[in-house]
């Protein structure tokens, strides 16, 4: 169902109690008619969890409409999708390699989301001041997911077990 007119938007910046991580804060002052959004979870699960539910929000509520950008729009929820899954997989993964394995594919995932965000605004430019912050939330999960790849290269004793036979 479509529902016209920024209802993503307003998923994005509504507060949630399952997810403290995303507060709004009263806005008083100079341009204190709109919510600002405060305090974004350095947890990259989380972050990809909260990332792939607004994109399927986004899409439900603003694609519908035209074929094409309704394929573009199952495109995009499969990639952000899979960022969500492949850092909670990350999370249990079973040796160093394995974790950064995820992580890249979770990386891998974010670049894709944010290129099928980009060609939905360029196809349809009524679509871009939508995708804008979809487009940023991935390209700053896409800065975390590479430096934390970069820390667990760089960091060769680092989430290893001990060795106990010395």
């Amino acid at each position: 169902m479509c529902v016209p007119g920024g209802f993503a938007a307003q998923q994005i910046m509504r507060t949630s109690a399952a997810d403290p991580a995303k507060t709004l804060e009263k806005p008083r002052g100079i341009g204190a008619a709109r919510p600002v959004l405060m305090d974004k979870s350095r947890d990259l699960r989380v972050r990809g969890f909260r990332f792939a539910v607004d994109v399927v929000r986004f899409c439900r509520a603003e694609i519908c409409s035209d074929p094409i950008l309704r394929r573009l729009g199952f495109q995009l929820v499969d990639a952000a999708g899979s960022v969500g899954a492949n850092l909670e997989e990350s999370g249990a993964g079973q040796s160093k390699a394995d974790f950064i394995a995820k992580q890249f594919v979770a990386l891998k995932e974010a670049r894709e989301s944010r290129f099928w965000l980009r060609v939905i605004a360029e196809v349809d430019g009524s679509m871009a001041p939508k995708t804008k912050p979809h487009i940023q939330e991935a390209s700053e999960i896409i800065a975390m997911l590479t430096a934390s790849i970069r820390t667990a290269k760089s960091n060769p004793g680092r989430g290893e077990p001990p060795n106990l036979d010395d």
